[in-house]
Order: structure tokens, then sequence, then C-alpha cells
């Protein structure tokens, strides 16, 4: 029987003897006692899984027709879950197995509950809730993945302090060297002042002068000792030097 409880009890008065509120009825007690073996099991209700394969089942002697926010069971797994799992509390309808992460809830993974395993749930009025899964390695580079990249603060995502795109130590790219100048800079966030930077002209036309380059932070210059008379199109490639 559902558990309701009785608040309307009053004092036995002798002049009313016969008062329903001060007389338990076979009913009340039943009521009581089932109150009271609610409090000796807890709040952890404790089954045996009869089914695993990552749908579990719990079947009680005196059977729950309700799932309410906060309820919280205690379950020794049958068999060790592969993949997402659900709970099922006798015959009502299975509720998702679920875990507490950084990225909020998130699915069961292999592991996370072994055979002969006592695990702890709640019910947070949608899914239950898995308190405290197993430890194994898989799973703790499953939950690294979530908050893994550039700016995660982890040190796995550093190589002395920096980030992999910033040991990438060449680049090729084009440009053009317009006509009737002299020096040109050239802006690239790649380029360093200790970068060695290489010109291959693609262009039909051949310079006039004599080129040379400097490279600087974020930029090189292109210098010829000749004014050019025609746009003059390259490649140029930067090749860093030192770390």
């Amino acid at each position: 029987m559902a558990y309701a409880a009785k608040t309307d009890w009053v004092d036995y008065d002798i002049e009313d003897p016969l008062n329903p509120n001060a007389i338990p009825t076979a009913s009340d007690m039943n009521r009581i006692e089932e109150g009271i073996n609610k409090v000796y099991i807890g709040t952890h209700i404790y089954g045996v899984s009869e089914e695993g394969a990552d749908t579990y089942k719990i079947a009680f002697a005196t059977p729950f027709t309700e799932l309410t926010e906060g309820m919280h069971f205690r379950m020794k797994i049958d068999i060790a879950n592969t993949a997402a799992s659900s709970l099922q509390i006798d015959s009502m309808p299975a509720k998702n197995i679920k875990i507490l992460s950084s990225i909020g809830k998130i699915d069961t993974r292999t592991g996370d509950m072994v055979a002969a395993g006592i695990y702890d749930f709640y019910y947070d009025g949608v899914d239950f809730i898995l308190v405290d899964p197993t430890v194994n390695a898989t799973n703790i580079l499953e939950l690294v993945k979530t908050v893994d990249g550039t700016g995660s603060g982890l040190d796995a995502d550093l190589l002395d302090g920096k980030n992999a795109n910033e040991f990438a130590s060449f680049k090729k790219s084009s440009a053009t060297f317009t006509d009737n100048d002299t020096s040109q800079t050239f802006t690239d966030s790649f380029c360093t002042a200790d970068s060695l930077v290489v010109i291959s002209i693609t262009s039909a036309t051949s310079p006039k002068g004599l080129w040379s380059v400097e490279s600087a932070d974020d930029s090189f210059t292109i210098t010829s000792d000749t004014a050019e008379s025609d746009d003059i199109t390259f490649d140029y490639y930067i090749t860093k030097v030192g770390g």
C-alpha cells in the first residue's frame, strides 16, 4: 500500500471515547508500520539488479508506484555496464542513468558500474544520477577530453608552456610587389625577427633591381636597389629559426 501520513490524530478524551481520530484502526496501524519500515531502511532503498546488460531493474517486495524527486536507491549490480544505461524500479518506466560532470549530465560509460558493485542513485525528477561511478583510466580520459583543447588550462595541451601551433616552423604564401616602388613591407603574423624569408618570383616579369629581404616580428620588408616598373608576384617561404 502507498504510504500516506495521518496528521489529524487527537488526544483520547474520556468524554468522547468514540472519536475516530483518537482510536487507531487496522488501516492506521498498517500505515504506521509502513512508515516505520521506510525509516528503518532509510533513504538508501536497497535492491539487487535482476537484469543487467545496461538495462537494470529492481523489484521490491512492496512495489513502488511513483518516483518523486530526491528518492535515493542503492543497487547491487549483477552485470557490469558497457555503455549508456537505464534503471527500472518495479513496473514503472525505466529512467536513464546519468553522471554529473562539469558539462552537465552525461551517459554512463563502459565500466562506470562493475559486477557485484553496490552503487547509490538518486532521482532528480528526470533521470537517475549515479553518485559515485567506478574510477578507471578510460573514463578519466573521456572526462579529460570534454575540456581538452587550446585554452583549457591543462598541461596536456602544452609543451614547455606553448600550444602546438607555436611550434610550427615553416609557412608558404604569396604576395605582390607593386610597381614604382623600391621598398615594401608585407604583414604576416607567422614571421619573427629571427625568421628566414626566401622569395621565389612567380610572375613572367623579373625584377629590375636586386632584392634584399629583412624579417621582423609579424612582417618582412623587400627592398630593391631599382624602382620596379611592373608588378612582381612571388611566393615566399618563412622558416622560423630557434624557438
